[in-house]
């Protein structure tokens, strides 16, 4: 499978929740959005999450990284950004890199370079 996962430090979050990115569309034989799940501290799938979706489209190679959108006085405000060699999510077009909101669901108003 080669999935990569990204790791955010819990305690610096206000949910605690974990996020896995890469090559994957199931986590524990449940089949999932490919490419992106939310894990709860614990390591429990957080079926919720972008639940219904198709995930990452065309993913090429591999995803590069995500993390935590901030707004301009640097609070958390739970959206995601991803970013690797791909070009779309839950069938919406994202260049390299995409933002969503706190439920996985994609924020088409962010404008990523190519997009």
């Amino acid at each position: 499978m080669g999935s990569i996962v990204q790791e955010l430090n819990t305690s610096n979050l206000p949910t605690g929740y974990l996020y896995a990115v890469g090559n994957f569309s199931d986590y524990n034989g449940v089949t999932i959005p490919k490419g992106f799940a939310r894990l709860s501290a614990t390591g429990s799938l957080e079926a919720s999450f972008n639940s219904g979706q198709s995930g990452v489209d065309n993913l090429q190679n591999e995803m590069y990284g995500l993390g935590l959108h901030r707004n301009q006085s640097g609070i958390i405000t739970g959206n995601i950004l991803i970013g690797g060699d791909l070009t779309g999510y839950n069938s919406g077009v994202s260049m390299g890199i995409l933002r969503t909101f706190s439920n996985g669901v994609l924020d088409e108003f962010f404008q990523g370079p190519g997009n």
